[in-house]
């Protein structure tokens, strides 16, 4: 993929895009592990979640502007940073089942990124409702992760697998 780094096109904006950045991942890659369950094989489209159970999951990068640390291979620090997501979709009432991140890299900011999945609560694919929920809380800062993380935005990938009122699939890009 072509990258802009240095292109006055990235200078103009001023918010830093994936395109006008050199992305470093660390060698200790870390991914969400499985709670206490057992693998399940799902279909090509569909993703498996922390808690074994296949869906559609809300994706997207967790950039996280001054992390006061710099081992990305301290797992410690994602499983807090996990905890504090559930617990801020849970205080607000988002049917969210649980939420994976991955791939723990930094870009020539600093900036610490990460794969975030949202995965749905009680069915395999979000709602329009369900997903401007999700959306509303990572992307207007009505989440605050934990001190050690510093501030964040969230950048969200194209979802195209929500349910309708009627129960069909639909697209939806955010």
């Amino acid at each position: 993929m072509c990258r802009l780094l240095n292109n006055p096109i990235c200078q103009e904006t001023g918010v830093p895009q994936s395109y006008c950045s050199i992305t470093t991942s660390n060698n200790n890659s870390y991914s969400t592990p499985p709670q206490n369950c057992v693998p399940v094989p799902c279909s090509l489209d569909q993703t498996l979640s922390p808690k074994c159970k296949c869906a559609y999951p809300y994706t997207g990068t967790l950039n996280l502007r001054a992390p006061s640390f710099s081992d990305l291979g301290n797992e410690t620090v994602y499983v807090t940073l996990q905890l504090s997501l559930m617990q801020s979709f849970q205080l607000n009432d988002i049917p969210v089942d649980s939420v994976s991140l991955s791939n723990p890299r930094k870009n020539t900011y600093q900036y610490l990124e990460l794969t975030l999945k949202v995965f749905p609560s009680g069915q395999d694919r979000f709602n329009r409702t369900g997903i401007s929920s999700v959306g509303f809380i990572l992307s207007n800062q009505t989440y605050k992760p934990p001190s050690m993380f510093g501030p964040y935005y969230f950048t969200s990938d194209d979802y195209e697998n929500f349910m309708n009122e009627t129960g069909k699939s639909n697209s939806i890009w955010l």
